[in-house]
């Protein structure tokens, strides 16, 4: 009977440690073309790693993927001229997907309504380029840099939706831009932005032609609101 628990005990030491072996890190690449879009909807969703998403792509999407869990799940399809991209994550419960690293790179002329939602990590959004005209972004842990100091040709909205840890958010100067910010615990500092009733506006705002409407709410930690 001893022999037996032993055996039995030793059977489940090397399945755990079957279990808990990492899995090599591999790289994926996926390229999409537009296929005549007149306009994206993109979703990106990770659960936790780092993601870097900026313009400058010669396709609508370019991206590369480094990951331990199988390749992320690219979605893309064209209907009525609108265009629905989906980037997820396939990470395990067990792993949670912390070492992915995502670099995308986005095409710039495609109006684009872009959605990104990342679990824990850390996220550099560089939109300045691209043709944006909604942007929302859900964080739950970790760092945000949001830089959309572009010089848009129409108006755009964005909604920042903070967790816990710190977001800075860079705003363009050419274009009239309005804040809607409210904190949870901690707080929001402004640089170059006029306080205007609960808010922030930069200095073009009733003069531009276009505008930037935001709205972002904070959870535990720092939001700094940079116009410069």
């Amino acid at each position: 009977m001893r022999h037996l628990v032993c055996a039995a005990g030793m059977a489940w030491l090397t399945a755990c440690n079957v279990l808990d072996r990492e899995e090599p890190i591999r790289v994926f690449a996926r390229t999409i073309e537009g296929e005549g879009a007149k306009q994206v909807r993109a979703q990106v969703r990770l659960g936790a790693g780092e993601l870097h998403i900026q313009g400058g792509g010669r396709k609508l999407l370019e991206a590369d993927f480094r990951t331990r869990d199988p390749e992320p799940r690219v979605k893309y399809l064209v209907r009525d001229g609108r265009g629905e991209l989906e980037i997820e994550s396939r990470a395990s419960g067990r792993r949670g997907g912390g070492d992915d690293r995502w670099n995308l790179r986005l095409e710039d002329t495609t109006p684009l309504n872009l959605l990104v939602v990342l679990g824990a990590g850390e996220s550099r959004l560089d939109l300045k380029t691209v043709a944006l005209e909604r942007a929302e972004v859900k964080m739950g842990a970790g760092t945000l840099d949001l830089d959309l100091a572009g010089n848009y040709s129409s108006n755009v909205d964005v909604e920042v939706h903070g967790g816990v840890g710190q977001a800075r958010i860079f705003f363009p100067k050419s274009i009239g831009v309005t804040i809607d910010a409210k904190g949870g615990i901690g707080s929001i500092t402004a640089r170059g932005l006029n306080k205007k009733d609960d808010g922030y506006v930069n200095a073009a705002y009733g003069s531009a032609k276009n505008e930037m409407r935001v709205r972002v709410r904070g959870g535990v930690g720092q939001i700094d609101l940079i116009c410069e």
